[in-house]
């Protein structure tokens, strides 16, 4: 049986997103993977629940301080390699060779080419996931699982195989496998999910631009355990009991389903509520997520507002009261099933699977 292991990090400055697509890819692979991984409890809950196996690495406050500048400098110019990729590979590369991994899947935001190069002459077949397209890759494939206006040029050593496009979206097989919503007649409930860890307060400022509407609706929010602003919003709710905060939700495809609408981030939630089919309006946290988002909008599977620290809350409002009509909210719940299938994660496992046998 080949020996599968991911390489990826996540916490509140970086989000979410990144570890939970390669959870998504490893349940099509292989029963308790190996993920090497940075020092985060969050992190190490969320892979020790999927059955995954940890391995902690060595980072430092500079290297999420890169990955950051990496996305607040999108589109322009390069990429700062983050400052512990000679340290770690020291750690990780004989642990390659000691766990018999024969598959190493990178879903970084800013390694260099030599930090992969490094990886590839270890003997592994190299896998990279990436989003910005700004690394030199040497990997033999390469996956961008986003809606894409246009192919990224991705700058390879000539063999690498380039695989882009919203068909690749990585989702659990949960949503896959869920039941679609069915659009009601009229709005009563509103979820709003930034992100894991909502890294810029689009939350609040959804909260801000709805509670004057929050007489009329439910609103429900997701927080993740690494939620930045957690105490700002229950502040809020102790002024309306309408609005409420969920999080460590078992059945996220369910709580989807009960929402008529949702203000959600450019990330994995704008897929997963495309894929259930419920409307969605997006408020983008970096300007990657804009790129995606505006694809998808473009498709008429949502509704894209662009950058939210640009976004006024007026804007926000007048989003969610065109989608009280249940005509425009049909047209997008229909068309983002379309879009996004689910099966994402079933197709790169193919590719992955097809290109080492």
């Amino acid at each position: 049986m080949t020996r599968f292991a991911f390489r990826v990090n996540a916490n509140k400055d970086i989000g979410m997103g990144h570890l939970m697509r390669c959870l998504a890819l490893s349940e099509q692979l292989e029963k308790n993977p190996l993920f090497f991984t940075n020092d985060n409890s969050a992190v190490l809950s969320k892979i020790r629940d999927f059955g995954g196996l940890c391995h902690v690495l060595p980072t430092c406050e500079d290297d999420f301080a890169a990955m950051v500048e990496a996305f607040d400098r999108y589109p322009e110019g390069g990429l700062r390699a983050v400052s512990s990729e000679d340290q770690e590979l020291e750690e990780i590369l004989p642990l390659l060779k000691k766990e018999g991994i024969e598959v190493l899947i990178t879903d970084l935001i800013c390694p260099s080419g030599e930090y992969l190069t490094a990886l590839k002459k270890s003997g592994v077949f190299l896998v990279s996931i990436d989003e910005l397209g700004k690394t030199v890759f040497p990997s033999h494939l390469v996956f961008n699982c986003n809606a894409l206006s246009g192919e990224k040029r991705y700058v390879t050593n000539g063999e690498t195989m380039v695989y882009q496009g919203v068909q690749y979206v990585l989702l659990r097989s949960e949503f896959g496998r869920a039941e679609k919503k069915r659009v009601g007649e009229s709005v009563k409930t509103i979820l709003i999910s930034c992100g894991g860890t909502d890294m810029k307060g689009l939350s609040l400022k959804a909260a801000r631009a709805l509670e004057p509407l929050a007489g009329s609706f439910e609103i429900i929010f997701v927080v993740g355990p690494d939620f930045k602003f957690r105490e700002d919003l229950e502040a809020m709710f102790s002024k309306n009991s309408r609005m409420q905060m969920v999080h460590d939700i078992k059945d996220m495809p369910s709580l989807m389903r009960r929402a008529d609408l949702a203000v959600t981030s450019g990330g994995a939630t704008m897929y997963e509520l495309a894929c259930l089919g419920v409307p969605s309006i997006i408020l983008d946290q970096y300007e990657h997520q804009n790129e995606f988002a505006g694809a998808l909008d473009k498709s008429n599977a949502v509704i894209n507002l662009g950058l939210g620290e640009k976004v006024k809350e007026e804007a926000i409002r007048d989003a969610v009261a065109s989608l009280f009509s249940r005509e425009r909210r049909e047209q997008l719940s229909l068309t983002g099933q379309r879009v996004v299938d689910g099966n994402g994660a079933a197709r790169v496992a193919r590719l992955i699977q097809e290109a080492i046998h």
